[in-house]
């Protein structure tokens, strides 16, 4: 399994393969850039939600009993080539994204330990 930070590296390699350098980009080229991957996450999420069971309306039974999971792993990972290209039009790298991972795990486990749980 790769890590993540090769993951986010190779979507970045990718996105420079396409011709997305935001390092040469303008303020206002990032800021359409990040409008743009921002609609196109939210369009791939509901592109995600399309293949699981979602609509509270319906009965369970009326819904698809057992999603293709190929299929849904394919929507997840578009999510994540859009987020990681998010963070590029930010000007964040693996390494602060990583690192925004971690403090933002401990903070999660400090509510945990607060009583901040579905489980208390």
């Amino acid at each position: 399994m790769k890590p993540l930070r090769t993951i986010i590296s190779e979507i970045v390699k990718y996105q420079m393969a396409m011709g997305y350098n935001y390092d040469l980009m303008s303020p206002e080229e990032k800021l359409q850039a990040l409008r743009n991957y921002t609609v196109a996450l939210i369009m791939e999420q509901a592109e995600m939600l399309e293949e699981v069971s979602w609509k509270p309306w319906r009965t369970i039974e009326s819904q698809k009993p057992n999603p293709n999971i190929r299929k849904v792993a394919l929507e997840w990972v578009d999510n994540l080539f859009f987020l990681v290209n998010q963070g590029s039009c930010l000007g964040l790298t693996p390494d602060n994204i990583l690192a925004a991972f971690e403090t933002k795990l401990a903070a999660n486990y400090a509510r945990i330990t607060s009583g901040y749980s579905k489980l208390r």
